[in-house]
């Protein structure tokens, strides 16, 4: 299957928040195929700034894209902070409790 068949073009901007648990179902149902990784797609993947529909994702790829956004909108140095306290907690103790680090970019 090629990239371009199974990722998902929306021809207006569709807005996650008017959308029914009917018209997410359909959704999902058109596109099954995560526009990402190409596993089943599980997800309506939205913006949460702007709320514009972009595709549906599998629950992993969603929850990573989440993950970046969040971190990329950390103010300047502070992502780079964040992201080397695990380096620094592993080179120190060889091992690092990434629990302590999950409300830093949620």
């Amino acid at each position: 299957m090629a990239a371009d068949e199974w990722i998902p073009l929306l021809e207006e901007h569709v807005k996650y928040r008017r959308m029914s648990s009917e018209a997410k179902a359909q959704f999902r149902a058109e596109r099954p195929r995560c526009a990402l990784c190409g596993a089943g797609s599980m997800e309506v993947d939205h913006d949460h700034l702007t709320d514009e529909v972009r595709g549906a994702l599998c629950r992993m790829c969603n929850g990573r894209l989440g993950s970046l956004e969040a971190a990329l909108r950390l103010p300047a140095g502070q992502f780079q902070a964040k992201a080397g306290d695990p380096h620094r907690a592993l080179w120190r103790d060889g091992r690092v409790e990434l629990g302590r680090y999950a409300g830093d970019c949620a």
